[in-house]
């Protein structure tokens, strides 16, 4: 499951040896069905023809969240793997790609009673899985069943703020490929028939192949459009991107952009020049502009900005 919203129920596998964990696994438990998750462990299992190991790894695999709780006992071990419970557990949690939240007890601040510390050889493993949680995850260490409780919370919302927002932004990068797609589309047709999509708005990515004009530039360029002389930008010769115009007269497939007042001020603040990669949100022009060729009126097809969304300027030698 793919957490979309706050209101999703996860599952979330507990893990950790039992006896020492007992009043931190049900601290665990409460905390996250005070959110309205759903906690998976060792306690909720029912009697299966399966091995104890196998059914706790397919639980594992079945959740959305692994929460690891370690003490001071490496646990139970896999005498074919030579791993503990617990460790085997974690490792199918990475392997599955599930988001890992490890805690671990601060032994400075945290009683625990001599018979649930490991000693020997199990004590040497403990103390390396520790040593791979902190080089692997944020471990937070707890001095407290409260403690515990309160870090699983805010850990979980967390995760789920992140998560939706994650989800949120590939949505967002989706829906801008989409109107990006879509504007190039209508570009094109609008290079083949500008009396019909003239005054279309799309979202386009351009390519600036040309110069900036400058206060020399007649009027009527800037009238024919609406604009107002000395209040606006013309960029000569911009290519619109994500769409084959091969097919299309090169000079048609290329031409003028313009910004007015605000939208004049982003073009230039965002330092757009030859060779810079604009998105924006634009108009579609198509007017008669006087007197503008040898023979008199033509009628010129154009781009206006309606909204600068971002710039990608080229990288300039030093000198």
């Amino acid at each position: 499951m793919t957490v979309n919203k706050s209101t999703d129920i996860l599952k979330v596998f507990v893990s950790s040896t039992y006896e020492d964990m007992i009043p931190y696994r049900t601290a665990t438990s409460d905390a996250i069905t005070s959110m309205e998750h759903m906690p998976i462990g060792m306690e909720h299992f029912v009697s299966s023809p399966e091995k104890s190991l196998d059914a706790c790894l397919a639980d594992v695999r079945r959740c959305n969240l692994y929460v690891l709780l370690v003490g001071m006992r490496y646990g139970s071990i896999d005498e074919t793997t030579g791993k503990s419970y617990t460790e085997l557990e974690y490792e199918e949690a990475v392997r599955n790609n599930l988001p890992v939240l490890a805690f671990v007890i601060d032994e400075n601040e945290c009683p625990v009673l001599p018979k649930f510390y490991d000693v020997g050889e199990k004590a040497e493993k403990l103390r390396e899985f520790k040593s791979r949680l902190n080089d692997a995850h944020m471990v937070s260490r707890f001095k407290s069943i409260d403690d515990l409780k309160q870090l699983i919370i805010r850990a979980v919302e967390a995760y789920i703020k992140k998560t939706i927002e994650k989800v949120q932004s590939s949505t967002d990068e989706t829906k801008k490929d989409d109107e990006l797609n879509n504007g190039a589309k209508v570009f094109r047709k609008f290079i083949l028939l500008p009396q019909r999509y003239k005054d279309e708005e799309v979202v386009l990515r351009i390519r600036v192949d040309g110069t900036y004009g400058s206060w020399k530039q007649r009027d009527t360029l800037f009238e024919a459009y609406g604009l107002t002389p000395g209040d606006a930008l013309r960029v000569n010769d911009v290519t619109t991107l994500g769409i084959d115009l091969s097919d299309i007269d090169s000079d048609a497939a290329t031409i003028d952009m313009y910004a007015e007042g605000k939208n004049a001020d982003w073009v230039l603040e965002a330092g757009v020049t030859r060779g810079s990669v604009v998105e924006g949100k634009f108009r579609l022009l198509y007017e008669n502009v006087e007197n503008i060729t040898s023979m008199g009126d033509a009628k010129i097809a154009a781009l206006l900005m309606l909204e600068g969304i971002s710039v990608t300027n080229p990288k300039r030698r030093g000198r």
